[in-house]
């Protein structure tokens, strides 16, 4: 399974920012700009939490 992100900011600019340059490093990342769009993402995507 490769290594997810998952990133939740409002500033979309600044979030799709950080995806591009963590998505530089193979890392497969997930966006969302509101927490309750974020819990939606982690109900639906796997994640490996450490």
């Amino acid at each position: 399974m490769q290594d997810t992100v998952l990133i939740i900011d409002d500033e979309k600019k600044l979030c799709n920012l950080m995806a591009r340059v963590i998505e530089l490093e193979s890392f497969k990342v997930f966006q969302a700009y509101t927490g309750k769009d974020g819990l939606k993402i982690l109900k639906t995507e796997r994640f490996k939490w450490y």
